[in-house]
């Protein structure tokens, strides 16, 4: 499978920086893995695969979530120059939960599409379809 350009669907880095308080978490569960993006009844290989570290939840009351900057399906590209666009799940908690005050975490957010902005061709009878996860059979997922 080939691997989607990030600047086609992402928007621009930015960087937020949060005070880690003490024995507290950031308050964002993050989720690691793969998309695959394909065709229903395509062959295998044909799709497009997304990595990354992506966030799953930012809970209101933290730093996360009183930063306003933080949000559900931001992809976490680096936190305190520890580069996680290819990190394992493992690799991004321990980047997260060890970095020191002030954390910089670089994320990016998915682009805001229009209906105008996006047309989506199939071939009659195939329908298009999205799966999530498809090689990380271990649904990870950490609060952090």
């Amino acid at each position: 499978a080939k691997q989607i350009s990030r600047s086609k669907f992402w928007g621009e880095a930015r960087t937020v920086v949060l005070e880690r308080e003490p024995n507290k978490s950031f308050g964002i569960s993050i989720v690691g893995g793969r998309v695959e993006v394909s065709q229903k009844g395509g062959l295998p290989g044909t799709g497009s695969t997304v990595l990354g570290i992506f966030i799953k939840s930012v809970l209101p009351n933290s730093p996360a979530g009183r930063s306003g900057m933080m949000n559900m399906g931001d992809r976490v590209i680096s936190v305190n120059d520890i580069d996680l666009r290819e990190a394992t799940h493992e690799q991004a908690v321990s980047a997260i939960k060890n970095a020191t005050n002030p954390v910089r975490f670089v994320l990016q957010s998915l682009h805001s599409f229009t209906p105008q902005q996006v047309m989506i061709a199939t071939f009659e009878g195939t329908p298009l379809f999205i799966e999530g996860n498809l090689l990380d059979k271990s649904n990870k997922i950490s609060f952090v």
